[in-house]
């Protein structure tokens, strides 16, 4: 009788990419049945795609009012016109799913997580709201995964990519990008440039494909044609409606932002110190909707490591937007309690670190 090899360690990943990839192709063609065309997807990203291909727009001119993402933006959303309406959208919601559990993949390989808390993190209204809309923020989570571990390892190309990423959709990730930079400001000018070397090199490569004006474009078109803010979650959409005065916002901003650059003078780069900055980017952007709360992700996942009712009552707030139902969009700022209950949650846990690392100190002193 002939005996059968045992399957090696590759055979078995072969079939698992196998079946993964099959599990990707049929999860893609459900989509394209049964998703919803999303708003954003169909009114912004694929006509502005088109419209490109096709010679109509160079980007920010007004054959494409709602495209505010960085030029390299397009090498998302372009890949989607190959496929027909459904479909494109639907390659585009499986992709945002694998980015979120790739972003979630790589947080884990540095800590266990519950796995609870990665069912809450990913499984809430944000991400529906994402997915729903057809947008493309999925892909800008990574960016802060990678920016993170391109620190910590010293790797400058990774940093670099994860700078590439978050420029794509910058207005919420913009004190990150800044902590990232200031992380690095010790590192030898070649290892500096080797980390803005990606986001440096498309900024004039975009030029040749659609004119080396484009920053001035950007600018323009975002001040002159600014988002539609009826369902922004924002500080300042909430002074509106309450019809209070925006200035105690801003003061209360700058002392936020300030208390945070003391402590990342005194602590330096850590998770913490990150978590803390995309919670406060959040908090007091000028403009985000619910699919930008994504970002959030990583946030929650560390808050989940240390207090499992801090991750409760947090992921609690995710489900705000249900209050439109009764109050209407104007309610939408009401969202904010999640990154706020969020940054709550980090200074709780500032806090009894500090204490628990005082009562050991004492202790071996006694």
């Amino acid at each position: 009788m002939r005996i059968k090899p045992i399957p090696t360690a590759a055979g078995f990943s072969i079939w698992k990419i196998a079946l993964a990839i099959a599990a990707i192709i049929i999860l893609t063609i459900l989509m394209s049945r049964v998703w919803p065309l999303g708003p954003d997807y169909y009114f912004y990203y694929r006509p502005v795609a088109e419209a490109f291909l096709s010679g109509q727009t160079r980007l920010y001119d007004s054959l494409e009012a709602g495209f505010y993402n960085a030029p390299w933006g397009l090498l998302i959303t372009i890949p989607l016109t190959w496929f027909s309406l459904y479909m494109g959208q639907a390659v585009l919601v499986v992709a945002s799913l694998l980015c979120l559990l790739a972003a979630v993949r790589l947080l884990q390989r540095d800590h266990a997580l519950p796995v609870y808390a990665i069912a809450l993190a990913l499984a809430n209204l944000h991400t529906f709201d994402l997915l729903l809309r057809g947008q493309i923020d999925a892909f800008i989570l990574p960016g802060l995964v990678l920016g993170y571990m391109g620190i910590r390892q010293k790797r400058p190309l990774l940093l670099s990519f994860a700078f590439w990423l978050l420029a794509i959709k910058p207005v919420n990730v913009v004190l990150p990008a800044l902590l990232f930079l200031y992380a690095i400001r010790q590192w030898p000018r070649r290892d500096q440039l080797l980390a803005l070397s990606l986001p440096l090199l498309s900024v004039p490569l975009a030029g040749v494909f659609i004119g080396f004006d484009w920053p001035l474009r950007y600018v323009q078109a975002f001040a002159g044609r600014p988002p539609n803010d009826y369902l922004s979650i924002s500080l300042w959409h909430m002074a509106e409606f309450l019809h209070l005065p925006a200035w105690p916002f801003v003061i209360l901003a700058a002392a936020a932002l300030a208390i945070f650059a003391r402590t990342v003078r005194r602590q330096g780069f850590t998770e913490r110190t990150l978590y803390t900055a995309i919670a406060l980017n959040l908090i007091f952007t000028v403009y985000a909707n619910g699919n930008h709360y994504i970002l959030l992700i990583p946030v929650f996942l560390y808050v989940a490591r240390h207090s499992r009712r801090w991750a409760l009552l947090a992921y609690a707030m995710t489900w705000t937007p249900l209050l439109r139902a009764v109050g209407g969009f104007d309610l939408a700022w009401v969202d904010l309690l999640y990154p706020i209950v969020l940054l709550a949650a980090l200074r709780q846990v500032n806090a009894a670190e500090a204490d628990a690392a005082r009562a050991a100190l004492t202790e071996a002193a006694d």
